[in-house]
Parts: C-alpha cells; sequence; structure tokens
C-alpha cells in the first residue's frame, strides 16, 4: 500500500501492489515506489513517518500536560505524555506514594522535550505549583487573608502550604 498526495490530500494506492510481494528474500515490489504522471508517491517508508508524526502531540515548554504513569520503580515514575520518549519523575515529587498506580492520569510540567538521555524533562511538583499558584491569583485580591496549613518551621517563621509553599514570617 503506498500514499499519493493529489490535491493537497493523501490517498491510498492498495491492490495489485500489495499482491506483488515477494516472500523469497529478494525486495518486493510493492516496496518500490510507483511513479504517476502528475502525482507525487510516498514510499512506506514516508508512509510510516506520517503516521508516527500524527501519533505526536504538539506540545510546547513550559506547559502542564496530561500524562499516563505506565511504570513505578522503586525511586521513581516513568509517565507517557504522549511525546516521543516518555518522561521520568522521581518519586520523592510525590506527597502520597501508596496512592500512585499504573494507569493513572496526572498533570506534569513540561520541562524539556529532550533531557541527556533522550527522554522527556518533566516534573510533578512544578505542575502542583504553578496551578496552586495560578488558583491563589484567581480566587485572591492583595490584602485577602488566605488560610492554610503550617508544614515545617524555618529561622524566621513558618513555611505554610496554601495549595503551593509559602513562607509565614
Amino acid at each position: 500500500m503506498f500514499w499519493k498526495k493529489k490535491d493537497d490530500k493523501f490517498e491510498t494506492t492498495a491492490g495489485k501492489e500489495e499482491s506483488q510481494k515477494d516472500f523469497s528474500g529478494e525486495k518486493a515490489k510493492a516496496e518500490e515506489p510507483v511513479k504517476d504522471d502528475a502525482d507525487t508517491v510516498i514510499s512506506k517508508r514516508d508512509e510510516m513517518a506520517l503516521l508516527y508524526e500524527a501519533t505526536i502531540k504538539d506540545i510546547k515548554e513550559g506547559q502542564i500536560v496530561k500524562g499516563r504513569i505506565i511504570e513505578i520503580r522503586n525511586k521513581d515514575v516513568v509517565v507517557d505524555i504522549g511525546y516521543k520518549s516518555e518522561g521520568i519523575i522521581s518519586m520523592s515529587e510525590f506527597s502520597d506514594r501508596s496512592k500512585l498506580k499504573i494507569g493513572d492520569e496526572i498533570e506534569v510540567y513540561l520541562d524539556s522535550k529532550e533531557d541527556e538521555h533522550g527522554c522527556v524533562g518533566i516534573s510533578k511538583q512544578k505542575a502542583d505549583k504553578l496551578q496552586g499558584w495560578e488558583r491563589i491569583i484567581s480566587t485572591s485580591k492583595e490584602g485577602d487573608v488566605i488560610t492554610g496549613r503550617p508544614t515545617r518551621k524555618v529561622k524566621g517563621g513558618l513555611m505554610v502550604d496554601i495549595g503551593m509553599e509559602a513562607f509565614l514570617p
């Protein structure tokens, strides 16, 4: 089967080209692109490239995207965000590790499309902070009292959870 570009649309040609496959070890005739007068023909390799690119989401660095947990390891979690490769998040970024399950959908912040290991750079903590900050901005005005839960004592005050970590002198 081949894809032909005709009037800015791709059409498939099936039939006799597929039936000409040779399983004796020689290159099959169907793998050769079929030339047509006015049409541009795309080979199987180009067809696969088109199908592959259609499965990849159009994402930008700095976005919060949804991902699905595909593996839980001792120290990290592997998340598929629908891009070329998966991302790995440290287990320390999750507040309640016991609730993590394979197949769960989570929101993550896209740091980089590819790191030095070829993986997508993602962060759960950054996504939570950004969402918390946006929620605070949209629901509160300057001078409003915000209720929070103290999480730890630091020099000069407390760190308080208000949807994100904040310093309380």
